[in-house]
């Protein structure tokens, strides 16, 4: 899952979303490469790269891999965005790079798919880092473009082309 270097005796890849950290899979020319139909579409977008040996995962169905069961749920992150929930006789395991439980701007909050187990990727920010809240930047973003605009001026946006503004 989100895998960073190939690895020639694992034949099937799970991609969880377009971002590059996450994406790097649709790169290795071996493997058969499974994501929502969005993932590859954003990944190929910024990328300028077709990727070869793919399989679309939808959200909610469940697909077979090898021996094992895989359902797409969404994770609210990005657009495309997964938890992959690999179903076994022995239990149920979700894998979530990232879940968003926020309603956004562009994407509704997410639930945990139903597991046994969860592995899931965490990054902290540092204790002396306090964040605004969501709200508030929001609206000093529209306060400043509605500025602009009454003096003439046009609001213009710097940000990467997959999100991290």
């Amino acid at each position: 899952m989100d895998p960073l270097d190939s690895d020639p005796t694992i034949l099937d890849l799970l991609v969880t979303h377009a971002h590059y950290d996450h994406s790097k899979g649709f790169q290795l020319p071996v493997q058969k490469k499974y994501s929502t139909k969005e993932t590859l579409e954003l990944y190929e977008a910024d990328s300028g790269h077709q990727v070869g040996n793919w399989q679309q995962i939808r959200m909610g169905r469940r697909l077979q891999i090898g021996n094992l069961e895989v359902e797409a749920h969404d994770a609210g992150h990005v657009l495309g965005s997964v938890q992959f929930e690999i179903i076994t006789r022995e239990e149920n395991l979700v894998y979530a790079s990232h879940v968003n439980f926020i309603d956004t701007l562009t994407s509704k909050a997410a639930e945990v798919a139903p597991c046994d187990t969860l592995i899931l990727e965490a990054a902290f920010p540092s204790t002396y880092q306090k964040l605004p809240n969501r709200e508030s930047v929001i609206a000093d973003v529209v306060k400043w473009a509605l500025d602009c605009i009454r003096e003439h001026r046009i609001p213009t946006f710097a940000a990467d082309p997959m999100g991290t503004a």
